[in-house]
């Protein structure tokens, strides 16, 4: 994974405090510490609260063959609602602009770290940050930091992002069968597909979320992508943009699967959320490739009309299914399944309120991954 030279010395990232970004950052950080650089990692409180130093640390330590990282967690005050204490429940009762809004009115606890590290021997040199967090830009002006944009996403929302914010695309219309597309022709169809429905099937608040990520984008060293150059490669062709893409993923298989030893947990987690390892116990008792792996992430949130006729149908299957359901605050899921349900379906079904997920999927009983296809699910 080649690199700018500026972040081989101290690297201040900056994640949005949603799980599927927060997960590639700690896996990014670990692998830039593991090549020298100076690592110092931002998370908000209600992260934190499940984030567990003592067990992420030796954990990253331990897949790089137990050597002692340079790699540093600072924790900002909550930015989530008052009303949301939960990493689980704060992104469907607030939208993405709120919540980056939030974590700006932080940016003078930022500006102090940065200037107290100035007096060390090795200050912050480059802003690693979540592609979301565009007030960074301040920061990184007012200090002479060069910033570099991590984005977590796919090359393809990179390039859909790009054209929205240069103008050569409108948001809120369907987008022409003009755009070229050098993918392969048995592809070129679906993608046009999908680039519409980015565009059509948008809220406001989205549009200006967009906009301001694409004008941002353009005003850094450079771009990582959490992607490879084998799949998205051809977007380096056709993306209006001056900025150097560098592909660095995808992070999360570079984890060690192979968890031979669980006593021990010196597997790195995967999430931020309590985990229920007892789910991998279950696991061994099933059959191979026999269960449905059901989980939505923390962001997305059913009708109570879907998650009726999803359970109804996971039912109606007959197959083992493990389904993570998040709880809130109370420890009560936040889903209300039909009624029975859980009875009738207590000896082939387990429900958990979130799950180790990169052993769940390599483990041999899942046969099924029924997800919503976050790109870092």
């Amino acid at each position: 994974m080649a690199l700018p030279d500026h972040i081989a010395s101290h690297a201040l990232l900056i994640p949005f405090p949603f799980q599927g970004h927060v997960n590639p950052f700690l896996l990014l950080s670990a692998h830039l510490a593991l090549r020298g650089s100076i690592v110092t990692f931002l998370h908000t409180q209600p992260s934190s609260q499940t984030l567990l130093h003592s067990r992420i640390e030796p954990a990253i330590s331990s897949l790089f063959q137990n050597r002692e990282l340079p790699l540093h967690f600072v924790t900002l005050p909550q930015v989530m609602p008052a009303d949301s204490t939960t990493l689980a429940e704060g992104p469907r009762s607030r939208s993405v602009l709120e919540i980056s809004d939030n974590l700006a009115k932080q940016q003078g606890m930022i500006e102090d770290l940065i200037h107290r590290s100035k007096s060390t021997a090795s200050p912050i040199s480059c802003i690693v940050y979540d592609s979301f967090l565009t007030w960074t830009s301040d920061i990184g002006k007012k200090h002479g930091l060069p910033r570099v944009c991590f984005w977590t996403s796919s090359a393809t929302i990179l390039y859909m992002t790009s054209l929205a914010a240069t103008g050569k695309c409108k948001l809120g219309d369907p987008w022409p069968n003009t755009l070229d597309l050098p993918v392969h022709s048995d592809l070129s169809s679906l993608h046009h597909d999908i680039f519409s429905s980015f565009s059509s099937e948008i809220s406001p608040q989205r549009v200006k979320s967009i906009i301001r990520r694409g004008l941002d984008i353009q005003d850094n060293a450079c771009i990582l992508v959490n992607s490879f150059r084998e799949l998205e490669g051809w977007i380096l062709e056709v993306i209006p943009l001056d900025v150097p893409i560098k592909f660095v993923g995808p992070l999360q298989l570079l984890i060690e699967l192979a968890d031979k030893d669980r006593s021990t947990q010196t597997t790195p987690r995967d999430n931020l959320l309590k985990e229920a390892d007892d789910c991998l116990q279950w696991l061994d008792k099933q059959a191979s490739s026999s269960v449905v792996y059901i989980s939505f992430g923390s962001a997305v949130s059913l009708a109570p009309a879907e998650l009726i006729q999803l359970a109804l149908g996971i039912e109606a299957s007959e197959q083992p299914f493990l389904w993570v359901i998040l709880t809130n605050s109370n420890g009560e899921n936040t889903y209300l399944l039909p009624e029975g349900f859980r009875e009738r379906n207590q000896q082939r079904g387990l429900i958990i309120s979130w799950a180790p997920q990169l052993q769940v999927l390599s483990h041999p009983a899942v046969g099924v991954f029924l997800t919503h296809c976050g790109w870092n699910s």
